[in-house]
């Protein structure tokens, strides 16, 4: 799928933790909107397997 959007941000700023905090402070970050957290283990990928 093609999007014909324009002016797009070509550079993200992660931004900066939240001192004692596992948060990130918003204004800090450069074209973010919002941030989640990942998960804290990983899974390994569904297997499909054909019989």
């Amino acid at each position: 799928m093609v999007s014909d959007a324009k002016g797009i941000p070509l550079e993200i700023g992660p931004g900066k933790k939240i001192k004692g905090s596992e948060k990130i402070d918003l204004a800090t970050t450069q074209n973010v909107k919002w941030v989640a957290k990942s998960r804290a283990t990983a899974r390994p990928p569904s297997a499909v397997a054909r019989c």
